[in-house]
């Protein structure tokens, strides 16, 4: 299964029904912003703490799609919260844990 549509399915079963609407907007934010184009077409027992770690890098070198520069520690900790959360429950069906 590619990334990206575990991630759909994750923010719709999991997240949606569970965390205020501004919490589920801004998860689907930075997945369209940062993970989809990135790393969101990989299959997911492909993202391996190197991949992972080498995408975390280039976001804090030049994640920001406006000026080209680094995103700022806050924005990439929402990212990377992002991975981590989204990494539990697929762990229950077969998939390798997203660190």
């Amino acid at each position: 299964m590619k990334y990206i549509e575990w991630l759909t399915q994750w923010l719709e079963y999991y997240i949606r029904p569970s965390v205020k609407i501004r919490t589920y907007g801004r998860y689907r934010l930075i997945i369209e912003q940062h993970i989809k184009d990135k790393i969101g077409g990989m299959e997911q027992d492909s993202l391996s703490p190197l991949v992972q770690q080498s995408f975390i890098t280039g976001l804090l070198q030049n994640g920001n799609r406006l000026t080209g520069k680094g995103l700022s520690a806050n924005s990439v900790n929402a990212i990377i919260s992002v991975l981590q959360n989204s990494s539990m429950p697929s762990t229950r069906h077969g998939a390798k844990v997203v660190k």
